[in-house]
């Protein structure tokens, strides 16, 4: 929000993720991995902590604030990793999988992982020598605005977009919708 204090992002940030999580936890039961960023790793670690309090006696959310960079959901066939993007490298996304989720990649069919480093959309796809073992990089836009650091990195113009994933138990990824 441009022009606004840190104070009042972060308020008008806390009272969105509720309104969202409310409304989602109304209609089945949310997961929320927190994931730290390069800009914002203090703020981005004490809004889950605001989370992870307000929803400490929820049955239908769990929040996961732990301090790992890299944080995995299993949905029936699909799993799902999310991290930040900015110090992996590009190749070693599915390893990093296989590794650090051992018995959800053992135990799905569809992987993705889904990271926000680069603002904008970027999407690529590994599948090994026996093309049964895929995963899917995506590069998910932001909805943050371009401040002076972006605007002196010559980060410009890219689409301010919040992106949702539908997923399917059995068939994975079966829609995708954007707010721009």
């Amino acid at each position: 929000i441009e022009g606004s204090t840190w104070r009042n992002t972060f308020t008008k940030g806390k009272k969105l993720l509720i309104e969202g999580i409310d409304i989602l936890s109304s209609i089945a039961p949310v997961e929320c991995p927190v994931i730290l960023g390069n800009h914002d790793t203090i703020k981005a670690y004490a809004i889950g902590e605001v989370i992870d309090a307000w929803y400490r006696n929820s049955k239908d959310v769990k929040v996961d604030n732990s301090p790992v960079p890299r944080k995995y959901i299993q949905y029936g066939e699909t799993l799902v990793a999310y991290g930040h993007g900015k110090t992996e490298k590009l190749q070693d996304y599915p390893l990093l999988i296989a590794n650090e989720a051992k018995e959800m990649w053992s135990h799905t069919k569809f992987r993705e992982f889904h990271c926000g480093d680069i603002h904008h959309t970027k999407v690529l796809k590994w599948i090994s020598d026996e093309e049964y073992m895929g995963c899917v990089v995506r590069f998910c836009r932001s909805i943050a605005g371009t401040d002076n650091w972006h605007k002196d990195q010559g980060f410009i113009g890219s689409l301010r977009s919040a992106e949702g994933f539908l997923f399917s138990k059995e068939n994975g990824l079966i829609s995708q919708f954007h707010a721009n």
